[in-house]
């Protein structure tokens, strides 16, 4: 079912140029999406966890779905899926791991650990971008959604507790 809401997109991702191209990309499909860049893992929590600049849930949306790098400098993407996917109020929304890695052990751990999907990225532009148009596809245009939460006392007791 296409959704008649702007789909919000979390993007965790240490490189700029990969950054800009999912964006680019994702912004070719016929459905609203509206993609919130952040370039550690870090940054990620306190995204997810409403801490310092994005404590405003109206300037920054509780994602629909997140895209997220593992090799990232400071707290990796392994890091932020098992916070993520440990955590109740959390734990609902889907983690795509979008990576240059090939590891068995990483690929292993992430779904261990909760991740919904995990998709290479490819060396070459044309596959690169094939992989993002068919994950944009599903993910914005296929996918269903659990409800977003909306206990913030739940949030905020999380957020005490890291």
């Amino acid at each position: 079912m296409i959704p008649t809401r702007t789909i919000h997109i979390l993007l965790v991702d240490d490189d700029p140029n990969h950054r800009f191209l999912i964006r680019k990309l994702l912004s070719k499909n016929s459905v609203r999406n509206e993609v919130t860049e952040l370039e550690d893992g870090q940054q990620a929590l306190d995204y997810m966890y409403r801490r310092g600049i994005y404590s405003d849930r109206g300037k920054f949306p509780d994602p629909d779905f997140i895209l997220l790098d593992i090799k990232m400098p400071g707290i990796d993407g392994l890091k932020v899926l098992k916070v993520i996917k440990h955590d109740e109020q959390t734990q609902q929304v889907p983690v795509v791991m979008l990576t240059t890695s090939t590891l068995e052990e990483e690929i292993i751990q992430s779904y261990k650990d909760g991740a919904n999907a995990f998709v290479t990225k490819p060396i070459s532009y044309e596959d690169f971008a094939k992989t993002i148009t068919a994950l944009g596809k599903f993910w914005v245009s296929v996918a269903e959604y659990p409800p977003k939460t909306s206990s913030k006392k739940a949030r905020e007791k999380t957020t005490s507790a890291l």
